[in-house]
């Protein structure tokens, strides 16, 4: 037994290829994928014919989708080919030994034959098959640079190519030949992922015919062609299609190189009947080198990125900054072949030479780029007007100006002399709805509030909004007594405040759409608009007002909230900005509210609240629950730092890494590799899912917070880390019912594990077993003691519950029973009903003691409980991954 091996494999096949069409197939299932296809994909299954080596391949969304698509390829071979499977060859794949698969291959008699475990080589068919197609898919997608979803797309295009290419196998015949009888025709088979015309009449009759999309294959149920359009990130089929002749690039230089072949380097470029050939063909890439070529070999012509190409093509962008450049600092761009120097952008040249310690490895720059553009939904004017779907843009703009000019927001005025006039721009926007699909194109004329002049143009400028926890309450109270929750927009919302006596503002004319000659002419300012520093102000203002007519009074807790008791009824009004959420016990006066205030101000009914503030809101009125996800969210920014091939992860941060200021960048090469790593806009990203439903990244997110002046490597990862887990755990939502539990909260502090040495407070505060309110906090002070950082923590949380207790009070009626503050720290509690240990906390400053105060006035009743029920644990600490998942759950954080 000591010398035991693995008995070799054999290298010749047994037996023959099969005799007829179905009488052996071979089978396997491919997956998980690390990237979904537009239709939620992840897995695929083949089956090949063993007589003619033809391949059909089902898409899958989980694997026990396998027998299915078993029934659907015997289904086809039955009735196309009338044959029945003979042998079916495969792996023992779980998906193939299920009980329902062995009872139907007993009925219809069907032998199976399955290899050994552990040994694929027995499976050899469909096992390199898989290797075939997915190197064809890399392939294709590296070429054509289009996204990593497309995989599926990819897939089908090359067992369509490797059913209709020729194969040793069958001397020298292709397997459709052998399966239908007749040859196939390729004629029009153009490279995956080219550009495509499509035509199209959905513009003005002023409008171009046709749009440029990209080509994905073709469509045998319909005979047409695949289509994939960047803007929808969606696929169609097409029938009027006309292909974009590629370019062929041939490499010229000015100066040959001594023993460089004179009859190549004379050949024309503009030749139209050159035909590339082998020796044509550019040689494979190969690492950059620090030394010049050697003589005698030739010059390789750098074709552009994907990312190149869009940005010159006016697509994309590095940033959203007015003053950025088109091209990041750092990235090579190959120059274009041009007779004079005027020839070449200002932007290649700014971007063309880079610093040696800027790039230190490809790959890091490509997760690095993350462009606010990443899916068009944001382009700037100039970028819309060079894209195919610019008129619906153009639409988009001239209603904004219709509504501008019926609201009587400006009127035209000689440009005045000695008088600061604001600029004006188009902020452009695609809206999208709860699915994550294109809902309209918005346009909105702004004012450039930078270029307002304090004291001259503006004086005060701040305006209250809801809180999140204000909203979420709200929710959970209107699901617990089953009120209808409705959701209205304000149109214009700016533009319904005028502006006071005292507020002269002059604004340039919109560009591209001024009404007269705008180096003599400008606007007035009759109304507010969006930009202006104190736009928002006046909106809340003019909005108060308008809603104490009707009734409403403003709540102290919350200045963004407005509520209205008439008899038994109760109205809620929560706005942020334009967006309101509205409740209350009775749906006739609130649709009598809706009525009373589109007199006002004129109002989008949405109706029953479904997505507010990019949160997504689902309803279970029998199960009375109610669950709030980010879901399109975390799939964006997922999308926008490009990290679709992640793999997902069971916790948001290591326990066992500790983070820390040694690990940031000292020497210039890691400064050079960081430089480019966008850290803050993914930490920023974070932090609003942070804030909305996911309470159990907050401190990861707030960990990785700290570093952000200088970012190191180790940083970076662990900020992709917390990506990974959002990835894994997308589906998770935040549940508020199920149960009635009135206002709980749990507190915590991590003692002064991490390297500042200041304690980390965390606390939450849950209704109808989801939570309402949290925080996980660097404490501004370094305890001396756990018992210190306790105390400290559950002063941080007695502050938050009195501030709730006001909410709940205004909103009902005060109330009258202590809330339940939960501690996992005996000392801690017993300081804060007694203060007895003076010796060891005198020196601690009186504000903290704010909480006994709050003890002995009966508002918090602090309770001891067991570390493991401590639901503010994983605010404080990383956890292990069981203990994670367990506070999550106490969160209300449930996978509905």
């Amino acid at each position: 037994w000591g010398k035991a091996h693995r008995k070799p494999i054999q290298r010749v096949r047994e037996g023959g290829r099969a005799a007829g069409v179905g009488d052996e197939v071979h089978s396997d299932l491919w997956g998980r994928a690390p990237v979904e296809t537009i239709n939620h994909k992840e897995y695929f299954i083949s089956f090949t014919d063993d007589h003619s080596r033809y391949t059909v391949v089902y898409l899958l969304r989980s694997k026990d989708e396998a027998f299915d698509s078993y029934l659907n390829f015997e289904a086809w071979m039955k009735t196309q080919h009338g044959v029945t499977v003979k042998v079916f060859h495969t792996d023992r794949g779980g998906e193939y030994l299920s009980q329902e698969f062995s009872d139907h291959l007993k009925k219809a008699g069907t032998v199976r034959r399955l290899t050994v475990h552990d040994t694929p080589e027995y499976n050899g068919v469909a096992e390199r098959l898989n290797r075939t197609l997915m190197e064809k898919v890399r392939a294709m997608g590296h070429d054509s640079g289009l996204p990593k979803f497309l995989w599926g797309e990819a897939l089908m295009h090359a067992v369509y190519i490797k059913n209709r290419t020729w194969t040793r196998a069958l001397d020298s015949k292709t397997p459709y030949e052998v399966l239908t009888g007749s040859k196939p025709d390729l004629s029009g088979i153009h490279p995956w992922g080219c550009r495509v015309w499509v035509h199209d009449t959905s513009g003005s009759k002023l409008d171009g015919r046709a749009k440029e999309g990209r080509w994905v294959g073709f469509d045998e149920e319909s005979r047409g062609h695949r289509v994939y359009w960047a803007e929808k990130r969606s696929v169609t089929v097409e029938r009027s299609v006309r292909f974009v002749p590629e370019e062929v690039e041939v490499p010229v230089d000015d100066v040959p190189l001594e023993g460089e072949r004179k009859d190549i380097d004379e050949q024309s470029v503009s030749s139209d009947d050159h035909q590339p050939t082998v020796e044509d063909a550019p040689e494979p890439e190969a690492p950059p080198a620090d030394v010049e070529p050697s003589e005698g070999r030739g010059k390789r012509v750098r074709k552009p990125s994907a990312y190149v190409k869009s940005i010159r093509d006016g697509v994309g962008r590095a940033s959203n900054l007015p003053a950025s450049q088109a091209f990041p600092k750092g990235l090579q761009v190959p120059t274009l072949p041009t007779d004079s120097p005027e020839d070449y952008p200002a932007e290649a040249e700014a971007g063309a030479l880079a610093d040696e310690q800027a790039i230190v490895d490809g790959m890091d720059f490509a997760m690095a780029v993350a462009m606010d553009t990443a899916e068009g939904l944001n382009p700037t004017y100039d970028e819309a007007r060079k894209r195919s779907d610019w008129p619906k843009w153009e639409e988009a703009i001239k209603k904004e100006l219709l509504t501008l000019e019926k609201n009587g927001t400006w009127r035209i005025v000689k440009r005045p002399e000695n008088a600061n006039v604001v600029d004006s721009k188009w902020v452009l926007r695609i809206k999208k709805n709860a699915a994550g699909e294109i809902d309209k194109y918005k346009a909105r004329l702004v004012a450039r509030g930078f270029t307002q002049v304090y004291g001259i143009d503006y004086d005060a400028t701040y305006a209250p909004v809801a809180r999140l926890s204000t909203f979420r309450y709200v929710i959970a109270l209107a699901n617990r007594n089953g009120w209808p929750i409705e959701s209205i927009d304000f149109d214009s919302a700016f533009l319904n405040a005028p502006l006071g006596d005292d507020e002269v503002i002059y604004l340039e004319q919109p560009k591209g759409y001024a009404k007269a000659d705008p180096k003599v002419y400008v606007f007035r300012l009759e109304k507010s608009l969006y930009g202006l520093k104190q736009g928002a102000r006046n909106w809340y203002a003019a909005l108060r007002k308008a809603l104490e007519e009707l009734g409403f009074k403003r709540m102290e807790a919350d200045h963004g909230v407005f509520v209205k008791n008439e008899g038994e009824c109760l109205l809620i009004l929560v706005v942020h900005v334009d967006d309101c959420l509205l409740t209350g016990n009775s749906m006739e006066k609130i649709s009598k509210f809706k009525r009373d205030i589109n007199q006002k101000y004129k109002i989008t009914d949405l109706g029953p609240c479904t997505w507010l503030l990019g949160i997504k809101l689902t309803r279970d009125l029998t199960q009375r629950t109610i669950s709030l996800s980010q879901h399109a969210y975390i799939e964006s920014i997922i999308t926008r730092f490009n990290f679709d091939d992640l793999k997902p992860c069971a916790i948001p941060i290591d326990p066992n890494q500790q983070l820390s200021r040694s690990q940031c960048p000292t020497s210039l090469a890691d400064k050079a590799r960081m430089k480019n790593v966008p850290y803050r806009e993914a930490v920023g990203s974070l932090m609003y899912a942070s804030m909305g439903t996911r309470p159990d990244i907050t401190f990861a997110t707030s960990t990785v917070a700290q570093f952000m002046d200088n970012p190191g490597w180790v940083h970076w990862e662990a900020v992709k880390k917390i990506f990974r887990y959002l990835k894994g755990t997308k589906e998770l939502e935040l549940v508020y019912g199920g149960e009635t539990r009135d206002l709980v909260g749990f507190v915590d502090a991590d003692g002064a594990s991490q390297e500042h040495r200041h304690a980390i407070s965390g606390y939450v505060f849950i209704v109808d077993g989801g939570a309402v309110s949290w925080a996980s906090k660097k404490q501004e002070l370094v305890t001396l003691s756990t018992t210190e950082a306790e105390y400290v923590a559950a002063t941080h949380a007695a502050k938050e519950a009195v501030w709730l207790r006001r909410l709940i009070s205004e909103i009902l009626s005060p109330i009258s029973e202590p809330t339940t503050l939960y501690g996992d720290n005996q000392s801690a509690i017993a300081l804060a009903h007694g203060g007895q240990y003076h010796a060891r906390t005198k020196h601690i400053d009186i504000r903290y003691h704010f909480i006994r105060y709050i003890i002995e006035a009966g508002s918090i009743r602090l309770i001891y409980c067991p570390t493991n029920e401590q639901t503010a644990d994983t605010l404080t600490k990383a956890l292990p991954s069981t203990k994670a998942k367990h506070f999550a759950s106490a969160m209300g954080l449930r996978a509905v």
